[in-house]
């Protein structure tokens, strides 16, 4: 039923439920309710890995105000995986991507393990480095 709703029906019920409400969108980079979730958006956080092709893809995605004037976070997942490129090598491609702001999730290696069984890490592992960096992207929600 859902790819029967017409773009511009799903723009005003988003607008109508955005003036209420304050809206999570979750949407896959290849969904074509992304540009439609950029537009509406107050608040884009960006995820990708820390490899090239996504660095490649976020900039390419983001360029030309994609996100109009609405802040844009760049989060890096799983910063820290094996065969992730270093800090200092993703510079020159993160200085491609428009973001106020970028920050680091770390690899949590029990994420998976917890999600397959149904428990969430920030109640399971509240201590952990994972959920440590999660807490100012929180925050960022907070704050808009």
């Amino acid at each position: 039923q859902a790819a029967r709703v017409s773009s511009a029906a799903a723009r005003r019920t988003l607008e109508r439920l955005s003036a209420a409400y304050d809206l999570f969108l979750d949407v896959d980079s290849c969904s074509p309710l992304r540009r439609l979730a950029l537009q509406l958006s107050n608040m884009t956080f960006w995820t990708c890995l820390p490899q090239r092709a996504h660095f490649d893809a976020a900039a390419a995605a983001l360029k030309g105000g994609a996100t109009g004037t609405a802040p844009t976070v760049l989060v890096v997942n799983q910063s820290n995986m094996p065969g992730a490129l270093e800090a200092e090598d993703m510079s020159p491609f993160l200085r491609r991507i428009p973001s106020s702001d970028c920050r680091w999730m770390p690899h949590e290696r029990r994420i998976p393990e917890l999600t397959n069984r149904g428990k969430l890490v920030v109640l399971e592992e509240p201590h952990s480095d994972w959920v440590r960096a999660l807490r100012p992207l929180l925050g960022h929600l907070l704050e808009s």
